[in-house]
C-alpha cells in the first residue's frame, strides 16, 4: 500500500462558534496560536501541549476535521470554524509528511501468522492431491462409481 500523508497539527477546541470566532481575531490580531490554545481550549492537548496533537492521517479523525486539516498548507490555521460532534475547532497545519513505514519489529506477528498460513495451505492443498476417496453404502459395502465424463 502506498504511503499516507499526514499533517502534524495543533487545534483548539472551544465549546461555541461564538468562541471559536473570538479565539480567530485573536490570532489575526497576533496571539501566538499556542498560546491562544493554553488559555482557551477545552481539550487537554491545549492546556498541556499548546494544542499540539501531533502528526495524524486522514482516516484518524472525523470527516469535517480532517477535509479542513488537509486543506491547510503548513503555517495556516482555519479562518473559519471547524464544527464536530465535540464543539468547535481552529486547526493549524504546522507540517506534513508521508507516513513513515511500519518498522520490522511492528509487523513481525503479522508476517509471521501470513506464513504459517502458506505453509499451512501447501500442506492442505498436498493431502488434498494426494488423497484417495472412496465412497461407501450405508451397510459398508464399497459404492459403485460413476463413470467420468
Amino acid at each position: 500500500t502506498p504511503p499516507k500523508e499526514e499533517v502534524k497539527i495543533r487545534h483548539i477546541l472551544v465549546a461555541s462558534e461564538a468562541d471559536a470566532k473570538a479565539v480567530i481575531a485573536d490570532l489575526q490580531a497576533g496571539t501566538a496560536f499556542e498560546d491562544e490554545a493554553k488559555a482557551k481550549s477545552i481539550d487537554p492537548s491545549g492546556k498541556t501541549a499548546g494544542g499540539d496533537i501531533g502528526f495524524i492521517a486522514r482516516d484518524r479523525t472525523v470527516p469535517e476535521f480532517s477535509a479542513a486539516a488537509f486543506a491547510l498548507k503548513p503555517g495556516e490555521y482555519t479562518q473559519t470554524p471547524v464544527h464536530s460532534k465535540m464543539g468547535w475547532h481552529i486547526i493549524k497545519v504546522e507540517d506534513r509528511r508521508l507516513a513513515p513505514p511500519p518498522t520490522y519489529e511492528a509487523e513481525r506477528g503479522k508476517i509471521r501468522m501470513e506464513l504459517i498460513q502458506m505453509a499451512m495451505q501447501k500442506i492442505v492443498d498436498r493431502m488434498m492431491n494426494a488423497a484417495q476417496i472412496k465412497r461407501f453404502n450405508l451397510d459398508g459395502s464399497p459404492k459403485a462409481e460413476k463413470p467420468k465424463g
